[in-house]
Parts: C-alpha cells; sequence; structure tokens
C-alpha cells in the first residue's frame, strides 16, 4: 500500500503501485469427536500399564526362609516338593549368626505361595532307615530335596520357619500340642507315634531331658480327630518289649520300633495338657455293659496282682481290677469285675479263695503238682464256688471274705444256674 504525501487525514493507495494478493489464513482445529477417542486411547495405555505392573508383581516368586539344625548336604538349585511336586528352589544355604543352625532361602513358585502359612512344615528328605519306617531311599541316587506339609487353610501369613529334623508320621496337620513327663525315656524318639487302639493319632515333636534331670518330657502333637485324649484321666505310656512273671508284652515294639500308648479319660473330664506318664503300661479292662463290681476282703495279699482271673471251674468269669488298703490299714481290699453274662453265678452265700501258691502233694505214685495253681503262681489268682442250692443274687458293691485255700466240700459243689447267651 502506497500512502500520497500531504494528505494525512486519508490514506490513498496508488493505482499505478503492484498490490499484493492476502488471502484469508486457514487454522486447524480438533472435532469433538476425535479430542475423545484421543482421552479414550490415553485411559486405555494407563490401564494396560497397570495391568502389566500388577501382573508383573503378582508374578515375582515369594521368598522364605527356613531354618534346620544340620543342612544335610542341601544346596542352592535343590528343589522344595509337595506331594511330589517341584514347588520352589533352594536359593541360599547359610550358616546362622550363631553358627548353630543352617538357614536356607526358598523361593516359591508364584502357584505355590499359599505354602507361606502358619503351621507349614518342611524336612529335609534324606535316607533314613530304623526300627520304625524307612524313608527318602530315591535320595541315594538322586539329589537332596525339601518336602512341606501345608498348614491349617486360612493360617496367618508366614515367611519365617523351623525346620522338622526328620519326615513327620502323620499326613495329617496337627490340632493340639500336649507335653507328657515319663520317669525314664527308653529311647523314644522324635518322629516315633502316639497310638491308640493301634491307629496313629499323634507323633513326637521334641524329647528333653527336664532341669531336674529326674524326668523327660515328651511333646506330642495330636490329630484333630484325636484331640478328645487331651483331658484329665488319660494315660500315656511308652510301649515297649516287658518281661514280667505277669506275661510278656510289646514284642513287636522290638520289630517296629517303640511308640507311646494312651488310654483315654472319661468322656466327661476336663481338657488337660500336661500330664504324668506311667512307668510300665497299665492293667486295662473293658467297660462291659451289666458286670458285676464286688470287694474280697483278706488280711494278707496272698500274692494276687491287678489283671489276675477270677475263675469258676477253671474257667475265667472276671478279674481282680485293684488292690488296696482299707481305711484302717488292718485288711487288704480287691476289687473285683465279674463279667456280665458269669453274674447268675455270684450269690450271697458264694466262696472265693486264692489260687496264687503251688499245690504240692507226695504219694506212692510221687510228687503231685496243682497245675491250676502253678499257671496262677505267675499273675495270681481266685477261684469261687457257690452251694448246691444257691442263695439269693447280690448286688454291685457286696464284700466276700477271701480264704487262703478252699474246703473239700466247696470243690464238690455243683449247683445248676442258668446263664445267659
Amino acid at each position: 500500500m502506497n500512502r500520497v504525501d500531504g494528505d494525512p487525514a486519508t490514506d490513498r493507495v496508488d493505482p499505478d503501485f503492484p498490490q499484493a494478493a492476502i488471502r484469508p489464513v486457514r487454522t486447524w482445529s480438533v472435532s469433538q469427536p476425535m479430542r475423545t477417542r484421543m482421552w479414550w486411547l490415553t485411559l486405555g495405555c494407563g490401564l494396560a500399564a497397570i495391568l502389566l505392573v500388577g501382573t508383573a508383581w503378582r508374578s515375582r516368586p515369594v521368598e522364605i526362609q527356613v531354618r534346620f539344625a544340620d543342612g544335610h548336604g542341601i544346596e542352592p538349585g535343590d528343589s522344595l516338593r509337595h506331594r511330589g511336586i517341584a514347588i520352589g528352589e533352594v536359593t541360599r544355604a547359610r550358616l546362622s549368626g550363631d553358627s548353630r543352625q543352617v538357614e536356607l532361602s526358598i523361593a516359591l513358585s508364584p502357584a505355590a505361595a499359599v505354602v507361606a502359612r502358619e503351621g507349614s512344615e518342611f524336612w529335609i528328605q534324606r535316607p533314613q532307615v530304623s526300627l520304625s519306617r524307612v524313608t527318602g531311599l530315591d535320595t541315594i541316587v538322586g539329589a537332596h530335596y525339601l518336602e512341606v506339609r501345608l498348614g491349617k487353610e486360612g493360617g496367618k501369613r508366614q515367611t519365617r520357619f523351623e525346620g522338622l529334623a526328620t519326615p513327620p508320621r502323620l499326613s495329617q496337620p496337627a490340632a493340639i500340642s500336649i507335653d507328657v513327663s515319663f520317669p525314664e525315656g527308653h529311647g523314644i524318639a522324635r518322629g516315633d507315634a502316639l497310638r491308640h487302639r493301634g491307629v496313629d493319632v499323634g507323633e513326637v515333636t521334641n524329647v528333653e531331658l527336664q532341669p531336674n534331670l529326674a524326668e523327660v518330657r515328651v511333646t506330642i502333637q495330636l490329630l484333630a480327630a484325636a484331640q478328645a485324649l487331651a483331658r484329665e484321666g488319660s494315660q500315656f505310656w511308652i510301649e515297649r518289649p516287658d518281661f514280667s512273671m505277669a506275661g510278656v508284652r510289646g514284642l513287636g515294639t522290638v520289630v517296629g520300633g517303640r511308640y507311646i500308648a494312651v488310654a483315654p479319660g472319661k468322656p466327661a473330664a476336663a481338657p488337660c495338657q500336661q500330664f504324668q506318664g506311667l512307668s510300665r503300661a497299665p492293667i486295662l479292662f473293658e467297660d462291659t455293659a451289666g458286670s458285676l463290681e464286688l470287694v474280697l476282703v483278706s488280711q494278707e495279699r496272698s500274692g494276687i496282682n491287678p489283671g489276675a482271673p477270677i475263675s469258676y471251674r477253671g474257667v475265667p468269669i472276671g478279674r481282680i481290677t485293684g488292690i488296696t488298703l482299707s481305711r484302717d490299714a488292718r485288711q487288704v481290699h480287691a476289687g473285683v469285675t465279674i463279667d456280665a453274662r458269669y453274674r447268675p453265678l455270684v450269690r450271697h452265700d458264694s466262696v472265693f479263695w486264692s489260687v496264687s501258691g503251688v499245690g504240692l502233694g507226695v504219694g506212692i505214685s510221687g510228687v503231685k503238682i496243682d497245675v491250676e495253681s502253678l499257671s496262677a503262681l505267675a499273675v495270681g489268682g481266685v477261684a469261687m464256688a457257690t452251694p448246691d442250692v444257691p442263695g439269693a443274687p447280690v448286688e454291685a458293691g457286696h464284700e466276700f471274705e477271701l480264704h487262703g485255700e478252699p474246703e473239700k466240700r466247696w470243690l464238690r459243689w455243683q449247683p445248676e444256674i442258668d446263664l445267659p447267651d
């Protein structure tokens, strides 16, 4: 544009001056639909990033530490197995700070993170041969490895554990732990079983000498199905070979290994977790419905023992259940249980005598030994007889005198008494 000089009030264009062509400038703008699509793309990328980070975090191996008293040659790279499947790997093996234990670091596979919970038990699988069992023979030619038994479902998360010295005997987690003190350990060891009626219901987890050096305390874990055994009145003893005049028992432990046996207390007894073990197996009797409880009174024990039989014409019909002194200590009282089927044999005029000696007689034919008395010498025994015309039946708790020997007429009595089937 060219102004004409001398006319400041107006701007005039010289028509002879070349003029430039002026075009409007176009501006670019994003439409609303385009802006919406870009926001969705940004949001999608963010969510994908979060998902990738979360997946990477979840797939990160869970690491746990297990301490053992002895490493038994376990090395980094050895596996952790559950039910024969590898679920983890030992990443580090080192001594603890006090050099008394071996600490293993184990990386669990993501799918096995459930192992890291309270109650899980770990042990090193290796060859072990004992009287009671043989385990880990596959590790003779292969590498040692770790085994695990999972804790209770829903247990708290845990990453540090104390390993077991031996593989657990029981296939189920324990429900309760009890302590039993014995006068002698008799070779009982960690991993030995607790049995009731021949069935494993618990396992010894620790054996230690008490500070007073007078007892051995045994810690036992009970299965959930057997926790009712932890009640007052339950009796515990170490089953082992026992040879005595009363008989021979526990021979199975010579080959199969020793174990702890238990007889439960009464069902209504209160729960208990501390027990005093017996020095030897007790005399146990089954409660029989309809049995008859009696008391035999004598001046002397006469050689009878708990468990000794009560016989009628040489047939066992009951047993001695206990021997005590009377309250004034002037007499001996023997508790007796007569089996329900033979209860009708006992009447008010029945008589009892001891057969705990050896009947010895000398005649023209030589020496005569009473065989029944000879067999009773080991455990003691009591015989009984009822007159040909029996008296009235007796009630539980009735007392009879225990004679030292029978009268000849007692041996001739032959009453006819019907017995139930």
